[in-house]
């Protein structure tokens, strides 16, 4: 799931993206783009865009990843291999 954590009251767009892809994907795809963001998963045909209009020629944007169990009080875990960062 990807969340607009700035908020919608401020920003007026909550950013939910309710993506539930069967098991944990591969790979997850961001680009930032002013005033969207693209997010696609290993799996999709073509990615998800949604509308950031926050986000303006300059506007710094940082990656947060979090990991949540299926089920209350379960286990969870998350794996990163690699994170690029391109221009």
């Amino acid at each position: 799931m990807f969340i607009n954590t700035q908020g919608p009251e401020k920003y007026g767009s909550d950013g939910l993206l309710p993506i539930k892809p069967v098991k944990a994907p591969e790979w997850v795809g961001l680009k930032v783009y002013p005033g969207k963001v693209a997010l696609q998963v290993s799996g999709m045909d073509s990615p998800a865009v949604i509308d950031m209009g926050w986000i303006s020629e300059g506007t710094p944007v940082y990656l947060q990843v979090f990991s949540h169990p299926r089920a209350e009080g379960g286990p969870a875990a998350v794996a990163i291999d690699q994170i690029q960062v391109g221009r």
